[in-house]
């Protein structure tokens, strides 16, 4: 008790100002009342504060897994490592943690769920160096941001379903002149089962068919198999074989073969649909080359293209079909064969006709009827009325001598017959319509 008021009384005497402090760290006082008023000074409120100079978070590293608990990481910037699918990125205690995750491998696919909200309500399949924002409130992780490592690349994931559209993927340029071989296209994945269509464009110095376009589809399903594959090229193209193979390491595909010539090609792969599994591999590591040498490379499918006609002088082949005009129609229209057969019905023979040795009628099916016939004397009747109007009569006269005063001549007519006037020949032979 006697030490104890001896202190009380003892450090009443002194101020904070005459106790010495060793200055260390941030703090420069040397004494404890400059100390308090320093660090006073420097704190930081509990809210609105302003903060100077750089900030560094602790760097933590996980292993992917169905559940990466990335609350419970020791930092706020998180490598993620290995290739696991993630489903769950844990429950952290507090709404608000953010984390900054960073992905190493590629592969990575990360599941959309109602507790793991990601862009668009589809799933990511990460490219190593892609980076997620992830933000957690209320039992849920948000994606406040992603940025795939390849963020110059234009490509959708599509709300559709699972397929990703992927464009201006790579481009090749030869600029020497004449070359030969084979354009080996190399594409980012070996065996993958994934459902493709590749749009390729091209340029091949020429007079008159510089550019060129190639449709390609087919699936990479399994080692050492390319199956339902299609090939569309246009009429321009500087190549006619194309084939689908592996090289060892990768699926590829090969345009022309090693005796093809091109001058000064251009060639850009413009797009790729890709669905069904895996699609989400094909955003980068695509590869365009020359070879003179496709040692190695295994053919598994070589399909013969479709080649699209020119404007000029097409050649079809196959049943080429085409509209069908309208009866009637007089213009530079194709005639399909249906046109062509009802314009043969429109002037067949009908049912109804009389074919006498002489004198007949024949009705066709567009409503005219023709009328014939011979005679030696006047009025002359015709086989059946005409039903509305008499457009011509023709006479002819055979056998006995011509007299030009006295030539045989239509005087009259009426829908059942007409009227001569002049001389009969021996014969008049007649022809109405």
């Amino acid at each position: 008790e006697a030490a104890n008021t001896h202190i009380t009384a003892t450090s009443g005497a002194h101020t904070a100002s005459a106790i010495s402090s060793t200055a260390t760290g941030d703090v420069a006082a040397t004494n404890v009342q400059a100390a308090i008023a320093e660090l006073a000074s420097e704190k930081a409120a509990l809210t609105g504060a302003d903060f100077a100079g750089a900030i560094n978070e602790a760097f933590a590293t996980l292993a992917s897994a169905a559940t990466t608990d990335i609350g419970a990481a020791a930092g706020n910037f998180i490598n993620i490592t290995g290739t696991a699918t993630i489903t769950s990125f844990g429950t952290p205690a507090t709404d608000g943690t953010r984390r900054i995750l960073r992905f190493a491998s590629n592969g990575v696919v990360i599941t959309h769920s109602a507790a793991l909200i990601l862009p668009g309500s589809l799933n990511i399949t990460t490219v190593a160096g892609d980076m997620l924002t992830m933000v957690y409130r209320d039992g849920v992780w948000r994606c406040a941001s992603y940025q795939p490592i390849d963020r110059t690349l234009n490509y959708n994931r599509l709300s559709g379903g699972s397929i990703y559209h992927y464009k201006d993927l790579v481009a090749y340029n030869n600029s020497t002149g004449t070359v030969t071989g084979t354009i080996k296209i190399t594409l980012p994945v070996s065996w993958t089962s994934t459902m493709l269509q590749i749009s390729i464009k091209g340029y091949n110095l020429s007079s008159s068919t510089n550019n060129w376009d190639a449709e390609l589809s087919g699936y990479n399903y399994t080692s050492p198999e390319w199956n339902s594959i299609c090939v569309t090229l246009s009429p321009t193209c500087p190549f006619t074989s194309v084939r689908f193979g592996h090289d060892g390491t990768y699926c590829c595909i090969l345009l022309g073969t090693t005796s093809s010539t091109w001058i000064h090609p251009k060639i850009v792969i413009t797009d790729v649909i890709a669905g069904h599994t895996n699609y989400g591999l094909f955003s980068s590591g695509w590869e365009i080359s020359m070879i003179t040498d496709e040692t190695g490379i295994t053919i598994s499918n070589t399909p013969t293209p479709n080649t699209l006609a020119t404007l000029a002088s097409p050649v079809f082949t196959g049943t080429p079909a085409a509209p069908t005009a309208t009866t009637g129609t007089s213009t530079t229209q194709i005639a399909t064969t249906a046109f062509v057969s009802a314009a043969v019905t429109d002037i067949a023979y009908d049912s109804a006709h009389s074919f006498a040795a002489s004198i007949g009628y024949q009705k066709l099916s567009n409503g005219l009827i023709l009328q014939w016939g011979r005679a030696t004397s006047s009025p002359i009747t015709f086989p059946i009325a005409f039903p509305t109007a008499v457009c011509n009569i023709q006479l002819s006269e055979y056998g006995g001598t011509m007299s030009y005063t006295s030539e045989t001549k239509i005087e009259s007519f009426t829908l059942t017959g007409f009227t001569t006037g002049g001389d009969f020949h021996t014969e008049t032979h007649w022809f109405a319509i």
